[in-house]
């Protein structure tokens, strides 16, 4: 039989004992009651398959004539409709996914980005959105060659750009261009001198003439390297530059009070929950408005992603707030020397362009309810510095020029 006529009016597959099974398939043939794909099972006993609307005939006559038939369950789209008037909530649910299937795909719900390295995400979502793509957006204003040539127009570190749009996914492929490097050489005039005293114990010579060496004791300010250079009837000018290290000495003088505040928790915690739909913000429950009080605030995010890991701008966020009360402490000497020593050598190592700290004196002591270290700190530094040199010129008896 036609399967899509048989889905369509429904089948039940009937299992009939009797005599002379036979001579109900005969009735049946009579009544013109379609039956098929039958199956003899003893001499008493067959099964065979009729359509849905011939079953209530066929358990009657079987009353009348001694055998007893019985139905299977219905098949098809007639046992499909019982169904659905048995669980009308099952069917609601059919029908919703059905129209969401049909629905949602016409709306944006999440915009991935790919092939960026040096351009930040977030500058091509922040264009995207300037330009009407972002979440809940109608899919169907989205004009894809505009947007491509927007987004390069904008962004001018790509070179190329394609938006696909899949359903509610719209996907942003990028290519950056090249970073071109400066091939441009410094023509300025320039002189390399020492911005601390020091020993050298390296030298680098990139560009001018040098005035130092290793093992040389230099104070602040003094020519490492020269951009300029007399000869007997002429002067060469050029771009000095290099890198020179040497054997330098700091002393850093810093102090912290001997009470501080610290911070005593109180044991209160509070939990709140949002639910944030693309920019829009749902607070679920635990939300009581401003703190009340002292407190640190942890935040914690879970992204919603669909299956194949499609990110989808839907977040869970959860805000711990755990309370305290700030409380006098007093600080040791121990511990005072310890913060102190840090901050000595974070301060030394953030004055150098390149280097380290080899060794440091320290010394501790208590002075007006404050704890100061003095330190003396010997390193290993790049001590070359960039002058630019002014160049002036003047006329000569012979009509030229004297730099």
């Amino acid at each position: 039989m036609n399967r899509v006529i048989c889905f369509f009016r429904g089948t039940v597959r009937l299992h009939i004992t009797g005599i002379s099974s036979e001579s109900f398939m005969n009735f049946m043939a009579g009544q013109r009651l379609a039956f098929w794909d039958v199956h003899t099972i003893s001499g008493i006993e067959l099964e065979c398959t009729v359509f849905s609307s011939a079953k209530k005939k066929v358990l009657r006559a079987s009353s009348s004539r001694g055998f007893d038939v019985l139905a299977g369950e219905a098949q098809g789209l007639p046992g499909l409709l019982r169904l659905v008037r048995q669980r009308p909530v099952f069917a609601a649910g059919f029908v919703l996914c059905a129209f969401l299937l049909a629905y949602l795909p016409r709306y944006v719900w999440t915009v991935q980005i790919e092939g960026n390295e040096l351009v930040h995400t977030q500058t091509i979502r922040r264009v995207m959105d300037d330009y009407g793509v972002h979440f809940g957006a109608d899919g169907r204003n989205i004009n894809s060659q505009m947007l491509e040539a927007r987004i390069k127009n904008d962004i001018p570190e790509l070179k190329w750009c394609a938006v696909n749009q899949k359903g509610g996914c719209v996907t942003i492929s990028v290519s950056e261009r090249e970073a071109v490097p400066d091939s441009e050489v410094d023509h300025t005039i320039t002189n390399v001198i020492a911005a601390c005293d020091g020993v050298i114990t390296k030298t680098e010579i990139y560009g001018g003439f040098r005035r130092c060496k290793v093992g040389d004791a230099v104070q602040k300010g003094e020519l490492l390297i020269s951009g300029i250079e007399s000869f007997e009837k002429s002067t060469q000018l050029t771009h000095a530059f290099g890198e020179i290290y040497a054997m330098t000495q700091h002393a850093i003088t810093a102090k912290t009070p001997q009470t501080y505040m610290q911070k005593q928790y109180t044991g209160r915690r509070e939990t709140h929950y949002s639910l944030i739909l693309g920019r829009k913000r749902i607070n679920l429950f635990g939300n009581s408005g401003i703190p009340q009080g002292s407190c640190d605030k942890i935040i914690k995010r879970s992204q919603l992603t669909l299956p194949g890991d499609y990110p989808f701008p839907v977040w869970l966020e959860t805000e711990t707030l755990i309370y305290y009360e700030p409380v006098c402490a007093s600080l040791d000497q121990q511990s005072a020397y310890r913060r102190l020593c840090d901050y000595t050598q974070a301060s030394a190592q953030e004055q150098m362009i390149a280097g380290k700290i080899l060794a440091s004196k320290n010394q501790i002591k208590r002075y007006n309810d404050c704890w100061v270290l003095s330190a003396t700190l010997s390193c290993e530094e790049m001590i070359a510095r960039l002058v630019p040199v002014q160049i002036e010129e003047s006329e000569t008896e012979d009509g030229g020029t004297d730099h």
